[in-house]
């Protein structure tokens, strides 16, 4: 079985960024709700992880590529895939990247 997340970050309600990490990938968006540039938030779903953080501070982050990020994606067999949230690669969407505020929030969910 693979354990980790499929962290989505979203942008005015589109996907900036996608990509795998393993269990302990999340680490860095701990520190950006410790530091006060992140904030957790309520959650529809019982396993998910829901932040916002703000752009300023995780960009410089994301545009080195996500901490941990799989190069490879992994699943098991009994994961249920969805074509549309599974490219099996991480994708980040530069060019809507470079045209955020450093004061605009994103939402990351995992």
């Amino acid at each position: 079985m693979a354990m980790g997340w499929h962290v989505t970050v979203l942008r005015q309600d589109r996907r900036v960024a996608v990509w795998q990490a393993p269990v302990d990938g999340l680490r860095w968006l701990d520190d950006l709700v410790d530091s006060g540039d992140g904030r957790r938030l309520p959650s529809d779903f019982c396993l998910q992880i829901r932040l916002s953080a703000r752009a300023g501070a995780a960009l410089p982050i994301l545009s080195g590529g996500p901490p941990v990020a799989r190069a490879a994606w992994v699943s098991g067999p009994s994961d249920i895939i969805v074509p549309t949230c599974w490219p099996g690669k991480t994708v980040i969407d530069r060019v809507d990247i470079a045209e955020c505020q450093p004061d605009e929030w994103f939402v990351q969910d995992a």
